[in-house]
């Protein structure tokens, strides 16, 4: 496997981990997050509105170029599990890897762009406040809850079982990273569950979020230090 590789899907997985856990931490600073996110829509574009300057740019740099990463990352993941000999799980895991990163990127953007608008037309027309709170509960529930939560959730909960379960047979990272992801697969299904009503649905769904951030991140680090690694060689 050519070393250009590892270290692609290496910062691929890294600023993945890094650009998502920043885009949290700024997030629940300025916006409030996670428990903004289920706020009344009359809260949630307030906030927005008040915060209109930064909110949308965190959310699109940090959440949706983390899917955009997310994507590249398994790309470059599917060629280094192939050539450790993987024809069983890494063609299903990346896929639905890949598949997640886009979902989340393209859900990620109504809060880049359709949301500060209908923020700053409710601040703007007050007698049609209601109106716009309904058009953006719509598209919240549609896109956001719908897209880029729970059918990611559970694309990102297939790739992460699929590529726990080929890391444990093939070996090509740690198996501590199987064994992670393998976990967090199990806490993404449950928590995209959220909309049956299951208990603690959603404070999970939080936690498997930083789980998948955190695998990334820990995925991309094993990859770069692969760079010193005397079995790999510059040969594709």
């Amino acid at each position: 496997m050519n070393i250009r590789t590892y270290r692609t899907a290496g910062f691929a997985g890294l600023l993945a981990g890094i650009a998502a856990f920043g885009a949290m931490v700024f997030l629940k600073v300025l916006f409030g997050y996670p428990d903004i996110i289920r706020a009344e829509p009359a809260v949630i574009l307030h906030r927005l509105a008040e915060r209109i300057g930064t909110v949308p740019l965190v959310y699109y740099f940090g959440i949706g170029m983390s899917g955009v990463l997310m994507g590249a990352f398994y790309i470059h993941l599917y060629r280094i599990a192939r050539s450790a000999g993987d024809e069983d799980f890494a063609p299903y895991g990346c896929f639905c890897g890949a598949t997640a990163g886009t979902l989340l990127f393209v859900g990620i953007l109504r809060y880049a762009f359709l949301f500060p608008l209908l923020a700053l037309q409710r601040e703007a027309n007050p007698g049609n406040a209601v109106l716009i709170e309904n058009i953006f509960y719509a598209m919240n529930m549609y896109v956001g809850n719908s897209v880029a939560e729970h059918a990611q959730f559970i694309f990102s909960g297939i790739a992460l079982y699929m590529m726990g379960r080929s890391i444990l047979r093939y070996k090509y990272v740690p198996a501590a990273n199987g064994y992670f992801a393998l976990v967090g697969s199990f806490l993404l299904f449950y928590g995209s569950a959220e909309p049956f009503g299951l208990p603690l649905a959603f404070a999970v769904n939080r936690i498997a979020s930083a789980a998948m951030v955190l695998w990334l991140f820990f995925m991309g680090a094993a990859f770069l230090r692969k760079r010193s690694d005397p079995r790999v060689t510059s040969a594709a």
